[in-house]
């Protein structure tokens, strides 16, 4: 927890690399995922007066994190797609970043909200309450997602099993 009159430094640093680790969890690829914390950190500084007064400042980052990384999701999917239709190629052709790990990739196929709320609660390590607070829902619809995402997941890794 962050004291009201931590400057922003001391968070920044404090926060940065588990939040590269929830990015990265969200997009796969290292150098995006800093550059999304790059990105949400600046937009915090610009509101710090504000933002250091609140409980958790690394909250209110998170969220920005969360909604910059699912426009940055929108983008790069219509720019593949975009690219696959101008190379001619199929879809399935590509791969992007071989290294990703398979679980975040499944991770990533979810629907974006499981995905949010798998990516928070073992990439970032965020209880459930906290995560209900970050993505505007109650505890319960916590659970209940990360219920219908772990079923989804064990679903995919039998899948991939055979």
């Amino acid at each position: 927890m962050v004291a009201a009159g931590a400057d922003f430094d001391d968070m920044y640093r404090r926060e940065y690399p588990q939040l590269v680790r929830l990015a990265y969890a969200l997009c796969g690829r290292r150098d995006v995922a800093e550059e999304l914390v790059q990105d949400a950190m600046t937009k915090t500084l610009a509101r710090w007066s504000r933002v250091r007064e609140y409980d958790r400042p690394g909250a209110f980052v998170r969220r920005v994190l969360l909604n910059d990384a699912s426009s940055a999701a929108r983008r790069r999917h219509a720019e593949l797609k975009a690219l696959v239709r101008f190379r001619g190629s199929a879809a399935d052709e590509w791969n992007l970043d071989p290294e990703v790990d398979e679980f975040w990739r499944l991770v990533r196929e979810l629907p974006r909200r499981q995905a949010q709320v798998v990516a928070l609660y073992y990439g970032d390590g965020q209880s459930s309450v906290d995560i209900a607070a970050l993505i505007g829902v109650t505890e319960g619809t916590v659970r209940a997602t990360l219920a219908h995402a772990r079923d989804a997941l064990r679903l995919k890794l039998g899948e991939d099993e055979r």
